[in-house]
């Protein structure tokens, strides 16, 4: 099975990549110091393609790939401590296969895995782990279904996705399906309910081309997605964002300046105080002949950060001190009390991934004083080309969300704010009329034919 790509393709479409040398360079001051953690117990395994998530003021790695296989593996690190502590978890119950380049979120405080590809394989199962019995559990979506006009649908096997988690629903974005096929899709799983189903969702706007190895955050109800790549030659420094609790769902690509990152291909990003924040990213390929003066620039970690509260959107990059970590791809990254820590990963001419962990501490001013940001598809109206009427209906107070059927037939969904129960009413084009449904925790409890 193929490992993590060591270095990104090259930007797609003129898109410009590294330092914006026809602008004013655009560092933050003080200069940040990185630390590579010493961690006291056991030694975290060399490893590429895994997950890092903060679980209350732990670090939690999942999976990965080194030069042995795949990996199933879970371990935490207990930041508070000093020096901080690493051990491997003993967990129990369904666990997932070994498996590399999956995505991963926390519900709440459990983290939930979906897909990834393993020895020979590729997965679309969802499992999740919750840490207070640190037991596996396979999530299931039912194939139980709401009307006779609904066809199950699930999740394609794949690798390389990004998953957020918006008030308990997963949303699954993009990723690699085979051999030079990709995916701009967007498939949603509501955790809280008992008949958990896939739905694709459909949106509209400014679309993301199909991609893999890209980054995707939630900052309230919406959803960033950054980089990645779509095969040899076409890798992105572009920037979405998505509503996922608007009535309508609007794709917005957003116009970005100041230094861009490198093109990130399997990079790490996160949210932090109402900023995005890229780390970590291998330059492009080939290095600027600039930049081959000076081994540093192609081969160490660099951080940015993305203000969403500033106008206009303008990356910055972290002014940091020697050493640093390598550049890499694969890592993962996350934040704990201001603080950035970076996992693994590949590094350009290294045989095997690295096993090191790297902290960062942010400066006091990106812990308080920021400004909310602003909802960035608030002013969607603006940015979106007219849709029928009919695909935003309203019924006196609340929204029908409109919903196409496998048959060719639609469906408008009112969902009770607070509650599980929906009202559907659905048509198709071989039946007369349309139905009306009366749905509980997923189970039809009533309803009408040929209204």
């Amino acid at each position: 099975p193929p490992k993590v790509p060591p270095e990104p393709a090259g930007p797609d479409g003129g898109a410009r990549a590294g330092p914006n040398t026809g602008s004013s360079r655009v560092t933050r001051a003080p200069t940040l110091t990185w630390a590579q953690a010493r961690t006291q117990g056991e030694a975290a395994p060399r490893s590429t393609g895994h997950s890092l998530l903060v679980i209350g003021t732990s670090l939690f790695l999942f999976g990965g790939q080194d030069d042995e296989g795949f990996s199933n593996q879970v371990w935490a690190f207990n930041v508070l401590m000093t020096p901080l502590t690493a051990q491997r978890l003993a967990v129990g119950g369904n666990l997932p296969a070994p498996r590399a380049l999956h995505a991963a979120v926390i519900v709440g405080t459990d983290m939930y895995v979906v897909g990834g590809i393993g020895e020979g394989q590729m997965f679309n199962d969802v499992h999740v782990l919750r840490p207070h019995s640190l037991r596996w559990a396979q999530v299931m979506p039912s194939d139980v279904l709401l009307t006779h006009l609904e066809e199950v649908e699930e999740l394609p096997k794949c690798c390389g996705h990004s998953v957020v988690a918006v008030d308990g629903v997963l949303h699954v974005f993009g990723g690699q399906l085979g051999p030079s096929k990709f995916s701009n899709q967007l498939r949603s799983l509501d955790t809280r309910v008992r008949r958990r189903r896939w739905h694709r969702v459909r949106a509209f706007g400014d679309e993301p081309s199909v991609r893999s190895g890209h980054s995707a955050v939630a900052v309230g109800t919406e959803m960033y997605v950054c980089g990645g790549s779509a095969g040899k030659g076409r890798g992105f420094v572009d920037l979405y964002v998505i509503d996922l609790a608007a009535p309508m769902l609007v794709w917005r690509r957003l116009k970005t300046f100041g230094e861009l990152p490198w093109v990130g291909l399997f990079g790490a990003s996160f949210a932090h105080h109402n900023s995005l924040y890229v780390c970590g990213v291998t330059p492009p390929n080939p290095v600027p002949l600039a930049h081959k003066l000076d081994p540093q620039v192609d081969r160490s970690a660099e951080v940015y950060q993305l203000p969403l509260a500033s106008e206009p959107l303008a990356w910055e990059r972290l002014s940091t001190s020697d050493p640093k970590p390598m550049a890499c791809s694969g890592h993962a990254a996350a934040c704990v009390d201001n603080t950035i820590y970076v996992f693994g990963g590949t590094v350009q001419g290294q045989p095997q991934p690295s096993g090191e962990l790297w902290s960062l501490a942010l400066p006091p001013s990106d812990a308080s004083g920021s400004a909310p940001a602003p909802a960035r598809c608030a002013q969607r109206a603006r940015h979106t080309p007219e849709v029928d009427a009919g695909d935003c209906c309203r019924y006196g107070v609340v929204r029908a969300r409109q919903e196409r059927l496998a048959g060719g037939g639609e469906r408008f969904v009112v969902q009770l704010q607070d509650s599980q129960v929906q009202f559907l009413r659905e048509t198709h084009p071989h039946r007369p009329g349309s139905c009306l449904r009366i749905v509980h925790d997923g189970v039809v409890q009533c309803g009408t034919e040929d209204i």
